[in-house]
């Protein structure tokens, strides 16, 4: 994962003083929220959906009641305005200074892999292309299969051929997660060993009984009627490209029960991406910042996708001022719709 995944960083510790009741729900809900770049700025128009307003002093805000204390859903904006925002931004700028920005993540991570790059005698010296342009930390395309470990590669090719999934486009940029994701779990997938330690692992992260690891899978789908195609409306795409599949899934028992582990795999992305209806249709605009009705309206419905059926509106989200995928979200829309449709089916 890209650092500023989670921007919890800066609302640790809770400040002793606040508000009023609603501020600290707000607050707790600020610090599950996931930003790369212009961090405060979002999270004031984050405070603009919720609330409403930056004007007055205090004000009644429905979504953040959570009791029947005398504040209850109270929030004050004068606390904010003078206390709450400018301690987030003194507190990211101490951050900046003395640790990582995502850009200094990123030219880090840059470097080594380029000095990876510098140790192995069996890669070319040519820079490879992505989008049109050379980088050194980009391989020749037909190199790729040189940035998962030799241990496995064969094994991982075969095992490619065999499930009928395509390798990312990206797999020869040294930045690639889906190659990051190769790396750290095909060997669970072929070594009985690796796969009860990262059975123990996952039963002391997630804090569950995990009897055993059934399966695990790369690029994930459940077949034919259960497959993204029928159930996402995502027609064409097979394992690993243009279809929604989780980057890993692992399937295991507990207490008789089964269960399933669906995992994304980030390295240096970003963001989630623009939703590609904000740039493929002149009204997506009207629509997508059409509060009333951007799930029944969804370009994305009209396209055949069909993630609005898996997915609820909460009381939270009806008060969104535009689509959460419209800005930086749409991988979180089709994997929340993938993880509800399995869940459903599961």
């Amino acid at each position: 994962m890209g650092l500023n995944m989670k921007i919890s960083y800066i609302f640790d510790p809770v400040p002793k003083h606040m508000g009023l009741r609603g501020d600290s729900i707000l607050w707790k809900m600020m610090t599950k929220l996931c930003f790369y770049e212009n961090i405060i700025e979002q999270l004031k128009e984050f405070f603009l959906t919720i609330v409403g307003t930056f004007e007055g002093d205090d004000v009644f805000v429905p979504a953040l009641q959570m009791d029947s204390g005398l504040s209850n859903g109270m929030v004050s904006i004068k606390w904010w305005r003078e206390n709450g925002f400018p301690l987030l931004e003194k507190r990211l700028n101490k951050y900046l200074e003395g640790e990582m920005s995502y850009k200094k993540y990123w030219n880090e991570q840059v470097e080594l892999q380029l000095n990876w790059r510098k140790k192995q005698n069996n890669l070319s010296e040519e820079y490879g292309i992505q989008n049109g342009n050379k980088h050194p930390h980009i391989l020749p395309k037909n190199e790729w299969i040189k940035t998962v470990w030799d241990q496995f590669s064969n094994e991982l090719l075969s095992y490619l051929q065999r499930e009928k999934i395509q390798h990312h486009t990206g797999s020869h940029n040294l930045l690639s997660s889906w190659v990051l994701c190769s790396n750290l779990y095909f060997g669970t997938i072929i070594n009985n060993d690796q796969k009860e330690l990262f059975r123990q692992y996952l039963e002391s992260k997630l804090e569950i009984k995990i009897d055993s690891i059934k399966n695990i899978h790369l690029e994930f789908v459940l077949p034919e009627k259960l497959s993204p195609k029928k159930l996402l409306g995502e027609p064409g795409g097979i394992r690993g490209t243009r279809q929604t599949t989780p980057d890993l899934a692992i399937e295991f028992t507990s207490n008789g029960n089964e269960g399933l582990v669906l995992v994304e795999c980030k390295y240096t992305e970003h963001s989630f991406y623009d939703c590609p209806a904000k740039r493929n249709n002149k009204e997506s605009s009207h629509i997508c910042f059409n509060r009333m009705g951007f799930s029944e309206k969804c370009i994305q419905n009209e396209w055949g996708r069909k993630y609005w059926e898996y997915i609820n509106i909460s009381e939270y989200g009806e008060n969104l001022k535009y689509c959460p995928a419209y800005i930086g979200g749409v991988s979180n829309l089709s994997s929340t719709g993938t993880c509800r449709r399995n869940k459903k089916v599961w």
